[in-house]
């Protein structure tokens, strides 16, 4: 995904692009824009132009962008200041952990059971 930038980054004093992952940030959520406006034109070309949206579901999907762009700074940052084989291993599992501590914590999806002893103890 950030193997160009990461490219650039590297070869900037060859190259003449600039160092800071900053100036790639823009061009990247761009494309990501485009790409969801093409996707969202084919799906409404297939349905006839009348594409099936919940008005509830608006808020939260630009928040969740918001979010995503956030992230993805992020992301950039922390391949430019750590080495891409210390930040990735890192960067891909962070997502997993929050989730998992969201379905504990929040949604208490894991419950421990103790039943007369602590080494009975189960989870369901």
């Amino acid at each position: 995904m950030l193997t160009p930038i990461n490219y650039l980054v590297a070869n900037s004093s060859q190259t003449g692009y600039p160092s800071n992952v900053s100036s790639y940030f823009f061009s990247f959520c761009f494309g990501a824009l485009l790409t969801s406006t093409v996707i969202f034109m084919t799906y409404s070309a297939a349905r006839r132009n009348r594409p099936f949206i919940n008005p509830e579901l608006t808020l939260p999907s630009l928040t969740s962008g918001m979010i995503y762009a956030v992230a993805t700074y992020c992301f950039f940052l922390a391949n430019q200041h750590l080495d891409q084989t210390i930040a990735y291993p890192i960067l891909s599992k962070a997502p997993g952990v929050v989730v998992s501590l969201w379905a504990v914590f929040l949604f208490n999806e894991i419950k421990v059971i103790n039943e007369h002893s602590p080494e009975t103890t189960i989870c369901q």
